[in-house]
């Protein structure tokens, strides 16, 4: 009862498709504008939501943020022996849709579903010169009766098919572009590889370098101690490094992250 009574401030179009997705045995996806809703973090879905026009209320943005991830509950392995398969166009995990520091958050997200044992996580390279998705993004969700109702996704409208001859042709369609996609161990790799990307693209786009940002030792350090931190702020980012290792890794965080992290920084 509790659940029905929350699920009512969700738009009517999220709620019937969370239902589905909660009666499907298996998901199956393929996007080439943007990370799948299942896939995405907090901050990367805001960004999607914020620049739809004509725009969206603040309060409308708070309903599909909350929405979208509410869905994201079935991922659970745990939950039940739902199967979940995705197919990510190369260019949905290079376009810093919310900008640099939520998408390498928004990449190491996708990593973390990607290794979960009921996920198959695919990417479709752009170099690949067979590319079967061109005509857009759809899903496939395959339910306890045996039935598949498919998505078909575009500007202002979603269209969902259950007739046999339509959801057929996606579904052929579905396993020649996961064919044509890297495997599901290599797609990770390459994750990896555009996330080590992302990072360095991060700290250059900062002016990360230490002829160009000053750096203060946080209130938060000792003198002598163990915790010796530096800060260091640069447009829309604050940079954290060990003091005793300068050229070592370095945590680049929004603003907004980096004053929720302070509380616990000082144990208050």
């Amino acid at each position: 009862m509790k659940r029905d009574v929350a699920e009512v401030r969700y738009p009517k179009k999220v709620r019937d498709l969370k239902r589905l997705e909660a009666e499907a045995v298996e998901l199956c996806a393929y996007n080439n504008s943007v990370l799948h809703g299942l896939l995405q973090t907090e901050e990367y879905a805001r960004a999607i939501f914020n620049v739809r026009r004509p725009a969206f209320t603040e309060g409308e943005v708070e309903q599909q943020v909350t929405a979208r991830l509410a869905r994201q509950e079935i991922l659970d392995p745990g939950a039940s022996r739902r199967v979940f398969s995705f197919v990510q166009c190369e260019s949905t995990l290079r376009r810093p849709i919310g900008g640099r520091i939520v998408m390498r958050r928004q990449l190491e997200r996708v990593l973390e579903v990607g290794r979960l044992r009921n996920v198959d996580l695919q990417v479709l390279p752009l170099n690949r010169e067979e590319n079967s998705g061109t005509d857009g993004s759809f899903r496939l969700l395959k339910l306890t009766d045996g039935a598949t109702v498919a998505f078909s996704e575009a500007p202002l409208s979603s269209r969902v098919m259950t007739n046999p001859k339509e959801t057929t042709v996606l579904d052929i369609r579905y396993g020649v572009i996961r064919a044509q996609a890297l495997s599901p161990r290599e797609s990770l790799a390459f994750i990896e590889k555009v996330l080590g990307e992302t990072e360095d693209m991060t700290l250059k786009a900062s002016g990360d370098t230490d002829a160009s940002v000053e750096w203060i030792k946080s209130s938060y350090s000792t003198a002598d101690g163990p915790d010796c931190v530096e800060v260091a702020a640069v447009p829309d980012t604050v940079l954290v490094r060990d003091s005793k290792n300068p050229q070592g890794p370095r945590l680049a965080l929004t603003p907004t992250a980096w004053t929720s992290f302070l509380p616990y920084a000082s144990g208050s």
